[in-house]
């Protein structure tokens, strides 16, 4: 029926928010790229993603999406030692189409909130207005297809490579 056709259509653009949104946003609707200059126990404290792993100079997290144990999203905090300098997001699918089309997502997303990108084949950067540039890159490989966004401010040690 044509009811179940706009159910459909609404729950495809909801799952495609909710995706953007759990990479994005911490479950406090935080977006995370925000905690770029503050203090990292602020981003221990407000942080509501799974601890995977800690070091002196990061701080790892991961979000599973669709309850599926095999596709989810890593996100490293960078630090100085007292301030985030780069957030980094390693975001693995199990399909290249889906990489795909996330990839275009954020490729929207990102153009109208930073203005447009400068894009070559699968990897764009845009310079922010607050001293950082942002990398949207598809880093697939044939059996693991996977996105990663990298934030950081230009002039720390922890640079885009």
């Amino acid at each position: 029926s044509a009811n179940n056709t706009e159910d459909n259509a609404k729950a495809a653009e909801n799952s495609k928010g909710s995706l953007l949104n759990s990479i994005l946003f911490t479950n406090n609707k935080e977006e995370r790229a925000s905690f770029i200059g503050k203090k990292i126990t602020e981003v221990i404290s407000k942080e509501t993603a799974e601890i995977a792993d800690s070091a002196s100079n990061f701080k790892g997290y991961t979000t599973y999406f669709k309850n599926s144990d095999d596709e989810f999203v890593d996100i490293q905090y960078y630090n100085n030692g007292v301030l985030v300098t780069a957030v980094n997001f390693d975001i693995y699918l199990n399909a290249q189409p889906e990489v795909d089309k996330l990839y275009a997502d954020l490729l929207t997303n990102f153009n109208s909130k930073y203005g447009k990108s400068v894009t070559n084949d699968k990897e764009s950067t845009w310079q922010l207005p607050n001293g950082q540039m942002l990398l949207l890159k598809d880093v697939s490989v044939k059996l693991a297809p996977g996105l990663q966004i990298k934030y950081a401010i230009q002039n720390s040690k922890t640079t885009i490579e």
